[in-house]
């Protein structure tokens, strides 16, 4: 296994960018290269043209609170349009998906894609929730099936809102792809989430709560302080701790990528960047971080945060699927993480 695979189990075994998966594990030859590397960029839409509206409509996990056909009057921003509908026009925000805000990369781009394959057009429209700035959020179809949401994130063209929509395993593995193939606004490593983009200027940001079907009313209970989750992805590193650690000698075996299945990893582990109060980021966290594998065998434990590899600082997800040629042949690593608040380095030796 060359160095290009074990960064990406590395990177760390947080299972983003995984070069090979069970489905293309398997090195071109020189002869098919060219047309393998063509067909492996379209993935993503190959995987929508096969996807039936019943399918995308079940992997939102939630009941439709209205179902209504009307015509994509104007676009606002890749992820807002204008509907019109008897007559009146109304906001309609697309769920599932977030573009970038205008003044950032690939914001006018996102609003010519949606502009030639939707303005104009009568579509369908599946109501699922109103967000807090009292719009409504809804996938939205054309007369062939297809759904906004779904191709701007295969494109590229927008990130999968995982904070409103985190349970949507094909919007998740649709952005993977996305990230995997460096599409759209992906060809930039430092690509920042308009989510992001907003909290740096003060702008505002938009929640909508979807209400799962079947889902069982949980008793009344008091409400925590603080949200688990910002609790986790607000972070402070409360110095630098250094221990004289053993390096660690790690032998990858050959062939191993092969059984690794890097979307059902990114489905289980849901890999981030934790960022520090101020909103900075600190580096590459993901949920049980130790049972991915060779994660343990690194040395990794549950809540670690991988903050830097060999003097480069983790700081973004698209980056770290351009980390890989850097690290080439080089089998030492200086992993550093942060732990408990304190930083700390693990020497490691690939095998």
């Amino acid at each position: 296994m060359n160095l290009a695979r074990i960064i990406a189990i590395l990177s760390i075994s947080v299972a983003v960018g995984m070069p090979v998966s069970a489905e293309t594990a398997a090195e071109p030859d020189s002869a098919s290269e060219s047309s393998d590397a063509a067909e492996t960029a379209e993935t993503p839409v190959l995987l929508l043209a096969g996807m039936t509206v019943d399918a995308m409509l079940k992997s939102v996990n939630a009941p439709s609170r209205e179902t209504y056909r009307g015509v994509v009057a104007d676009i606002i921003t890749g992820d807002m349009l204008i509907m019109e509908r008897n007559g009146a026009t109304m906001k309609v925000r697309l769920y599932g998906v977030d573009c970038p805000e205008p003044g950032q990369p690939f914001h006018e781009e996102a609003k010519q894609y949606v502009s030639e394959k939707f303005k104009g057009q009568t579509v369908n429209v599946s109501v699922f929730a109103i967000d807090s700035q009292q719009n409504p959020v809804a996938l939205v179809f054309n007369t062939n099936g297809e759904s906004l949401s779904h191709l701007l994130v295969a494109e590229g063209m927008g990130w999968w809102d995982r904070r409103n929509a985190s349970k949507d395993a094909l919007l998740r593995r649709l952005n993977a792809e996305a990230i995997t193939n460096g599409v759209g606004l992906y060809s930039d490593a430092t690509a920042l989430a308009p989510w992001d983009y907003r909290d740096s200027r003060g702008m505002a940001q938009f929640t909508y709560t979807l209400v799962e079907e079947n889902a069982p009313q949980p008793p009344p209970a008091r409400a925590p302080e603080k949200p688990a989750q910002q609790e986790t992805r607000s972070i402070s590193a409360k110095g630098t701790m250094t221990e004289n650690l053993p390096r660690r000698q790690v032998s990858i075996p050959k062939g191993v990528e092969k059984d690794i299945n890097v979307m059902d990893l990114m489905g289980k582990h849901q890999p981030y960047i934790a960022e520090d109060d101020a909103g900075n980021p600190l580096g590459l966290t993901a949920t049980n971080i130790s049972q991915i594998p060779f994660a343990a065998e690194f040395g990794l434990r549950d809540g670690d945060i991988i903050s830097n590899v060999n003097g480069i600082p983790v700081q973004s997800i698209p980056q770290i699927m351009q980390m890989a040629p850097q690290f080439e042949g080089v089998k030492q690593f200086n992993v550093e993480i942060i732990r408990n608040g304190q930083r700390t380095t693990i020497p490691i030796t690939i095998n």
